[in-house]
Order: structure tokens, then sequence, then C-alpha cells
């Protein structure tokens, strides 16, 4: 019976130090991951932003049209406050989701520490019971001894009756927890394969935001070299205009 005992209550512990593990090590990992999308992210708008100035730097050596450069100044600003609110949408997304994260994460552990404490509460009444058992086996066996040799064999049957039944008795409450604890533990394991699927979609989602916004830089930057390109043409058209009524 020690031995059961020693051997069930030694699996509880381990795969419950496992569970916590492993879902521990899952939110460290998601929560790596969001902030190196972010940096990648915040790492290429900055890139791109600063060849959109560069642009902008180049346009103005070659032009001293202030109208046509303060049309430009106002396009890029209008440009750089939309990628800065898109920014900051995909920082709040995330941290809601590291805060949701974090709340899951410290009802797990409110509910790990609860159930630690059951479990010692439960040691401790099953060591209690243990003492009682034993304490009524040697007064058994005490009286046992006082008996008449002829009455022994009979009072020996119904305590090895009575211990077997106090033996299946604790056996079926083991395997009722047990069962109890593989169902939280395989609850656990679903939780954390959802936070997996979960990082999965989320992953894609935000491949498809990086692939959106370099879609629109690309729009934005084909456009100013189109106006650019128009502007420069009305220029020359007016220079020989100009020019032209000069020479009359």
């Amino acid at each position: 019976m020690g031995f059961l005992v020693k051997l069930f209550g030694g699996v509880e512990k381990s795969e419950v130090e496992q569970m916590k593990a492993s879902h521990q090590a899952e939110l460290d990992k998601m929560k790596k991951l969001y902030a190196e999308q972010i940096d990648e992210i915040q790492t290429a708008f900055r890139a791109k932003t600063a060849s959109l100035k560069k642009d902008l730097e180049e346009y103005k050596e070659n032009n001293n049209t202030e109208e046509l450069s303060a049309a430009h100044e106002a396009e890029l600003d209008k440009m750089k406050k939309l990628y800065a609110e898109q920014i900051d949408e995909i920082q709040t997304a995330f941290r809601d989701r590291n805060n949701s994260l974090q709340t899951e994460l410290s009802r797990y552990k409110e509910k790990s520490a609860t159930f630690e404490e059951e479990m010692k509460e439960r040691d401790e009444k099953l060591t209690k019971m243990k003492n009682l058992y034993n304490e009524q086996i040697d007064e058994l066996q005490a009286a046992f001894r006082e008996k008449k040799e002829s009455d022994h064999e009979a009072e020996m049957e119904r305590m090895k009756n009575i211990y077997e039944s106090m033996l299946k008795e604790i056996q079926e409450t083991f395997q009722e927890k047990l069962k109890q604890l593989q169902d939280e533990l395989a609850s656990a394991n679903e939780q954390v394969q959802l936070y997996k699927t979960g990082m999965e979609s989320h992953e894609a989602e935000l491949e498809k935001m990086k692939k959106l916004y370099d879609e629109q830089l690309l729009e934005v930057q084909t456009a100013f070299r189109e106006k650019n390109a128009e502007l420069q043409g009305q220029i020359d058209r007016f220079k020989a205009q100009l020019g032209s009524l000069l020479a009359d």
C-alpha cells in the first residue's frame, strides 16, 4: 500500500511540473516572436521613410519651385502620419494580445497553486488514514495473540477481508484522482495547442498586412514619381514658352 501511494504521488507532481514548464515556454516563445515582428515592421518603415526623404531631398536640389516642394512635403507628411497610425494599431493589438496571455497565465498559476494546496491536504489526509489503519491492524494483531488458537484462523481471515476492503477503497480513490489529473492535463495541452493555432493564424495575418504595406508604399512612390515628372514637364513647357516670348 505504501508503494502504491508513493508511486501515485510521484506521477502527479511530475506531470504537473512538466505541464507548467511547457505552458510557460510556449508563452515566452510567443512573446519573443511578437517582439521580433514589431521590430521588423518598424525597421522596414524607417528604411522606406528614409528612402522617401532622400527622394525629396534630391527633388529639392533639382527644382527650385517652392510651390511644388510644399505639395511634395504635404504628401509625404500625410503618408508618414498614415504609417504611424498603422504601426500604433499593430502595437496596440499586440499589447492587448500579450495582456490577454498574461491574464491566462495568471489564472493558470493560480489554479496550479490551488491544485498543489489540494495535493498537500490530500497527502496529509492519506497519511493520517494510513496511520489509523496501521493502529487498527496493530490492535487486531494484539487481540489475536490473546485469543485461543481455535479462533485465530477465523479472526485472521476477517482481518484479511477488512484489509483488502480498505486497500480496494484506497485504490479506487487513487484511480479517480488520477483520472481527474489526466483530464486536467489533457485540457491544458489542448489550450496550448489552441495558442499555437492562434499564433500561426496571427503570423499569416501579419504577413498579409506587411505585404499590403509594401504595395501601398510602392503605389505612393510611383504616384510621386509620376507627379514629379508631370510637374517637371509643365515647368519645361513654361520655360519654353517664356523663351519663345523673350525671343519675339
